[in-house]
């Protein structure tokens, strides 16, 4: 869940203006981080809201010009201290931080391909696959996102073949699995 700070019509506003930019751009977009966590069923607490957007470096200005028309404001402090980041689009829009980041190794545009259709925070939106969702969650590597990402996993995903070859693509392969299988063991 978004910090308790925020009203939940605010974020709610926030997400499907965020749909609403891709739209306007004609770009698939997804909701990643602990934001997709909610659509999959397990709440966390977060000061943002994370999205990934198919855009290219050189449409970064671009984005950046849409946000604003929407009624965002870009994070000029992140910028400046960021010069030469441009995975990434940081702005507040109601008061809510937002990342908006682009496809970049080893997050392609295939994420956005597996992208699902649920309900987050109240409203249809695109969420990463649950799949990439505990790939990336394993990949960061920070221990809240490994423990969510086995809160938000099913013990039958953990031993799928996708996820599997997933991890291993990522060089996350066999000491995951077993770490998984072990946690999942205890449950």
């Amino acid at each position: 869940m978004v910090s308790s700070r925020f009203r939940p019509e605010a974020v709610r506003r926030v997400i499907r203006s965020l749909f609403q930019l891709c739209r306007r751009l004609k770009a698939k977009g997804a909701l990643m981080g602990a934001t997709a966590v909610d659509a999959w069923g397990h709440a966390r607490a977060t000061q943002d809201i994370d999205m990934l957007l198919d855009f290219t470096s050189e449409e970064r200005d671009m984005v950046a010009s849409a946000v604003v028309a929407m009624g965002g404001e870009i994070d000029a402090d992140w910028a400046r201290e960021n010069p030469r980041e441009d995975r990434m689009l940081r702005f507040r829009m109601e008061g809510i931080q937002v990342d908006v980041l682009r496809p970049f190794p080893p997050m392609s545009r295939d994420l956005l391909n597996r992208r699902k259709r649920r309900r987050c925070y109240g409203v249809d939106a695109w969420v990463l696959s649950l799949e990439d969702l505990i790939v990336l969650k394993l990949q960061v590597g920070r221990p809240r996102d490994i423990v969510v990402a086995l809160l938000v996993g099913h013990p039958e995903l953990l031993s799928s073949e996708e996820l599997l070859a997933r991890l291993e693509f990522l060089r996350l392969g066999p000491e995951w699995q077993d770490v998984c299988t072990r946690i999942v063991e205890t449950v």
